[in-house]
């Protein structure tokens, strides 16, 4: 019984698995009075428990979808928009609305954000500020951005990619996407709560059901005898504490 279990939701459920398999090994000895502790009654929790985290794990991947696709989309973006900024610095446009597109434009991109350095005063690679990088803080300064080259006579680029009417579809495109995060991610959040009670609910979840039963085997066999150890050598572990309403 040295086995090494990583520690995961997944591998509770596999332990749990295991006490049930273990208790059913001991035959019809094994015959508690509490009604949550019946090999029945197990079994139905794990199968809850294996239906909820499958379906959790499908409405996270469902989320990720969306997420990347954002994600590449603001990516484009930054590199279209930066095209914008060079288009607009030859348009003709004045000197302030050309300072006003760089602003815009690099607050979209993170241009020119000063970057945490490292303890030996190298800059850090992988860091960059979040003040303004987040994806309603961009949204906002796409919004903005758009505004004002709809309003400069100036801006006529001759490059379809870059016309308002692309431009536009772009930022319409990234509102939809966003959306759609923010229901897979909603969702996704539901099916993880309801994973979480079915194993870490305050006296009904598969850990306590599963203390419960060692204690059980204990009171069957002795606090010392092999069964009991066996079943207590299955440890699931509590990552929450889910308190009952």
């Amino acid at each position: 019984m040295g086995t090494k279990y990583s520690d995961s939701h997944v591998e509770n459920i596999e332990r749990f698995r295991n006490i049930i398999q273990q208790c059913s090994a001991f035959g019809v000895v094994y015959n508690p009075s509490n009604p949550k502790l019946s090999l029945a009654n197990m079994t139905l929790l794990l199968n809850e428990a294996e239906q909820l985290n499958t379906m959790y794990t499908k409405a996270f991947i469902a989320a990720k979808r969306p997420i990347n696709e954002r994600q590449e989309l603001i990516e484009e973006l930054v590199k279209r928009m930066r095209r914008v900024k060079n288009l607009v610095f030859c348009s003709g446009a004045s000197e302030s609305m050309m300072r006003d597109v760089e602003a815009m434009v690099d607050k979209f991109s993170g241009d020119k954000v000063r970057k945490k350095k490292t303890k030996d005063g190298k800059p850090a690679e992988k860091w960059v500020s979040n003040s303004h990088l987040g994806v309603d803080s961009r949204q906002e300064t796409l919004g903005l951005l758009l505004e004002v080259l709809r309003n400069e006579p100036h801006y006529t680029p001759n490059e379809p990619i870059l016309q308002m009417a692309a431009l536009d579809d772009a930022a319409e495109r990234l509102e939809s996407l966003t959306r759609a995060v923010s229901g897979a991610n909603a969702n996704a959040a539901i099916k993880r709560i309801e994973r979480d009670n079915a194993l870490y609910l305050e006296g009904d979840g598969l850990v306590d059901v599963s203390l419960m039963c060692k204690k059980y085997v204990r009171a069957l066999f002795g606090a010392r005898s092999e069964e009991a150890k066996v079943v207590s050598a299955i440890k699931l572990k509590r990552f929450i504490r889910i308190a009952q309403v």
